[in-house]
């Protein structure tokens, strides 16, 4: 689950500020490890198209990991480097500062072991009410359409892709309504106090049997 002391809304503009962020960019936000399951490369793919069509959107994309080197190297091959940021390793009391100062966070898992990731990650983006965008084909995919909790994309079609994100930047209704969406679930089933309480639970039914 996620920890809703570390992890809650705080306002967009406000930290932006923190992070010397122009404030009337677009700003989408992954963290996490840089792992060829994590859909990073592929999704570099896609950001010249939405470019194209609105230049003020920019990718924050935090972390370390394997394919980090080749994720930087693609973002300059494919001319989008002043639009992609790679900070690296930053200090955890900064992260909810840069999911909250996001209009999207990405989330995308590709590969056989797919279903078997833990979505905490997701958790901790919807409990600081921002929605995400992922990719078609996994439980997480299912779990944003139930909840209209985000936008789901497909990796290997760069155009419409990028249409569907842009289109949905342009409605921030609709972007704060699937925000919200996400945020109640969080509340309602993934806090670490509810996770502590399904956890508690299966012990008792296991010791009782």
């Amino acid at each position: 689950g996620a920890n809703t002391n570390k992890f809650f809304p705080i306002k967009q503009q406000e930290c932006r500020s923190k992070l010397n962020l122009p404030p009337n960019n677009y700003y989408m936000v992954f963290t996490g490890r840089f792992y060829d399951h994590h859909g990073i490369i592929e999704f570099l793919n896609i950001i010249p198209k939405v470019l194209q069509q609105n230049s003020r959107i920019k990718f924050i994309l935090i972390g370390d990991g394997n394919v980090k080197m080749h994720a930087e190297k693609q973002a300059e091959f494919l001319g989008i480097k002043d639009s992609v940021l790679f900070p690296g390793e930053i200090a955890h009391d900064l992260i909810s500062i840069y999911l909250n100062a996001a209009d999207f966070c990405l989330m995308f898992i590709v590969g056989k072991n797919h279903n078997l990731l833990s979505p905490i990650k997701l958790f901790e983006y919807w409990a600081c009410s921002v929605p995400v965008i992922t990719n078609r084909g996994s439980n997480i995919a299912k779990l944003v359409k139930k909840l209209n909790a985000g936008l789901i994309i497909d990796l290997d079609n760069p155009e419409k892709s990028a249409n569907a994100i842009v289109h949905l930047l342009n409605d921030e209704h609709a972007r704060k309504t699937m925000g919200e969406n996400g945020k109640i679930f969080v509340l309602n089933h993934c806090t670490w106090e509810k996770t502590a309480q399904k956890i508690e639970k299966i012990c008792k039914n296991t010791i009782s049997k």
